[in-house]
């Protein structure tokens, strides 16, 4: 497979986020065009064969990482921090717009070295059909279990971009209460570490904002030393 499309893969499919329209994605091409000084174009070959129809593309003079920083600069609503696969060449993130989001990838330009694409299209729809609130999750002694714990573990996953493996555990124990934690942060929730009904339904919609897995990472070691 192209080294191409690696990358282009989790973009178009990796998202959990509410949809957008093809206007949507027409002015964040023009919006990133404007910011960059860059130039929407067809997409280059391989980049025209995947995503749908309303893509778009937009060459911009400058390496990936410096596109990216100009991008990261430029006052658009990102989605949080790039994400990248196993070339960091190849970014990508979602630009919030009215009806949702678009997702953007900045990657080399083919047989260009000097010059970056960016890669611009629709987001599927993201609705979640949230499982039934059945009580109250938190860390305690005995542990939590059963598929309502499993069913958190894999949504905190999903929302905060970590490859799920094998799923979660159904244990609640310090690592999904710290992830908790992060996701009530970042989303305007009291950081409790408890899983209420709020909670519930916030993780579970598809407003659910991306939370940085490091700082849950961080509120596990904080949590651990303070005990």
């Amino acid at each position: 497979m192209s080294r191409f499309l690696l990358p282009l893969f989790a973009l178009l499919w990796g998202g959990v986020l509410a949809a957008t329209s093809p206007a949507d994605v027409d002015r964040a091409a023009n919006a990133v065009a404007v910011n960059l000084n860059g130039v929407i174009r067809p997409c280059p070959s391989p980049f025209q064969l995947l995503g749908t129809a309303n893509r778009r593309c937009v060459a911009a003079d400058g390496s990936s990482a410096l596109t990216r920083q100009l991008l990261s600069s430029s006052g658009l609503n990102l989605y949080g921090g790039w994400r990248s696969d196993d070339d960091p060449a190849y970014v990508y993130n979602w630009i919030q717009m009215p009806s949702g989001y678009v997702k953007v990838m900045v990657a080399p330009f083919p047989n260009r070295p000097a010059s970056a694409l960016v890669f611009l299209d629709v987001t599927a729809s993201s609705t979640v059909a949230a499982p039934a609130f059945r009580r109250v999750l938190r860390l305690s002694t005995p542990r939590l279990n059963g598929t309502d714990v499993i069913a958190l573990q894999n949504r905190l996953m999903d929302v905060s971009k970590v490859a799920r493996g094998a799923g979660g555990d159904g244990w609640f124990g310090p690592v999904t209460e710290a992830n908790v934690i992060a996701f009530q942060s970042t989303n305007g929730l009291a950081p409790s570490g408890v899983v209420d009904r709020a909670t519930w339904a916030k993780l579970f919609s598809s407003t659910a904002r991306f939370f940085d897995p490091k700082l849950a990472k961080a509120i596990a070691e904080r949590n651990k030393v303070a005990k």
